[in-house]
């Protein structure tokens, strides 16, 4: 898997990771060009704890990794719900055909 040079991959998880996406490219995907993402995931209910993962979250794809090195920018787009929230986080520019609002 190492001459892979583009990846595009859309999944649920449980856990979102830059810091550990960076280490898989950097350890595994040595020629990967282009890496187009959107991945979603669950949050719990309380609000302030929601926001607090979420710059968590953003910032792991904040490093001299993904912003200097690559170039690979993301965005994320949070739907906040009683019980929990949905926040999908993905690569700039968007490159997958449709975006679901709802789960």
């Amino acid at each position: 898997m190492s001459n892979l040079e583009k990846l595009k991959i859309e999944i649920e998880s449980t856990y979102i990771d830059g810091y550990q996406w960076e280490t898989m490219i950097e350890n595994y995907l040595l020629n990967l060009i282009m890496f187009q993402f959107k991945m979603s995931t669950s949050l719990s209910s309380n609000q302030q704890n929601e926001e607090q993962k979420i710059d968590e979250i953003l910032n792991s794809f904040r490093s001299h990794f993904w912003i200097e090195k690559h170039q690979w920018f993301v965005q994320c787009y949070w739907i906040l719900a009683d019980t929990s929230s949905i926040i999908h986080v993905y690569t700039l520019p968007y490159a997958f055909s449709d975006f679901l609002l709802h789960r």
